[in-house]
């Protein structure tokens, strides 16, 4: 016969619930903060990652491109034609006459006269300048943004006035005034940059850098026929 709980019984049986969902209601609270502790610790990972390839990013750009706003790597207005005076190129004075050094843009800007004398005419010298990026202006004169760097070894090159042409001071590649090649280890012409005009002012497009095959008197593959006569000076 089974004998009925007392009230004792009872409150005893309540206190033992009460302790138990306790206890369970504890460890309820060290499960939720130790999962909260995880997605806290994994968003942060994945903080950090993000910033991490972010700066990664933006490093990589900067060493390809120091800023892509208004500066190298940019379109460039260089100022008004009137700074860069056009010179046929056995006049050409460095920073004077018809060949400037462009800091900003990393380049020189050379500006032919329109009495320039070229080998080539009609459609084949069209052709030529489009190939070599040399920009006829409206009255006539030719431009164009040649890289100051040799395409050799990378050396910065220098017009040197005596020789009126371009020369390497590491490994003696030379190169026309107009970027052709001329003699040395370099195995193209100089590297050279869009420039265009906006009304009155030079535009120069330094995030793109356009490479141009070597030019030569000889009908070798993947050379380009000369614009220019040689220069008769030399340039030791």
């Amino acid at each position: 016969m089974h004998e009925m709980p007392s009230e004792r019984d009872d409150q005893e049986e309540s206190v033992m619930l009460s302790q138990q969902n306790e206890r369970l209601s504890a460890a309820d609270e060290i499960v939720r903060r130790r999962l909260a502790r995880r997605r806290f610790l994994r968003r942060s990972m994945l903080a950090v990652g993000g910033l991490s390839i972010v700066a990664g990013g933006a490093g990589a750009l900067y060493m390809m491109y120091p800023t892509l706003s208004g500066q190298f790597g940019s379109t460039l207005d260089l100022g008004p034609k009137a700074n860069f005076p056009a010179a046929t190129p056995d006049m050409l004075r460095l920073n004077n006459a018809g060949v400037f050094f462009a800091e900003t843009a990393r380049a020189f800007i050379v500006h032919l006269d329109k009495r320039t004398h070229f080998l080539l005419t009609g459609g084949s010298l069209e052709a030529q300048l489009a190939a070599e990026q040399v920009t006829r202006a409206p009255d006539g004169s030719f431009w164009l943004a040649l890289y100051w760097r040799c395409v050799h070894l990378g050396t910065p090159v220098a017009f040197r006035n005596d020789c009126l042409s371009f020369k390497c001071p590491s490994h003696g590649a030379r190169f026309h005034c107009d970027g052709e090649y001329l003699s040395g280890p370099a195995p193209r012409n100089m590297d050279r940059f869009p420039l265009s005009f906006n009304g009155d002012h030079v535009l120069v497009d330094t995030g793109r850098l356009l490479h141009v095959s070597r030019s030569s008197d000889e009908s070798w593959p993947d050379t380009l026929p000369r614009l220019l006569p040689i220069p008769q000076v030399g340039c030791e």
